[in-house]
């Protein structure tokens, strides 16, 4: 699976922190307004999180990450599925 998403991650050297390594990665891709939201999505998530006594850091990483694939096209996105054999529902 790598291989497929190898161009997806290229250039990019992960720093240890996520929050700057997901805006380089979204602006890498041209991807500012994802960026923008999954910050905003971030802060909601720890906000939800501290008000339950839930695990901020980890509700954070979670955020930052769901939208991840919007790098892909859906086009690329079928086809590597396609390709896998996988089924659509």
């Amino acid at each position: 699976m790598g291989i497929v998403y190898e161009r997806y991650t290229e250039g990019i050297s992960l720093t240890g922190d996520m929050k700057k390594d997901i805006e380089r990665f979204f602006v890498n891709h041209d991807e500012h307004g994802t960026y923008r939201h999954t910050v905003s999505v971030a802060n909601e998530a720890v906000r939800i999180a501290t008000r339950f006594d839930l695990d901020t850091e980890l509700a954070a990483q979670a955020a930052f990450l769901h939208d991840i694939s919007n790098v892909i096209s859906k086009t690329t996105y079928f086809q590597i599925r396609t390709n896998r054999g996988r089924k659509f529902v």
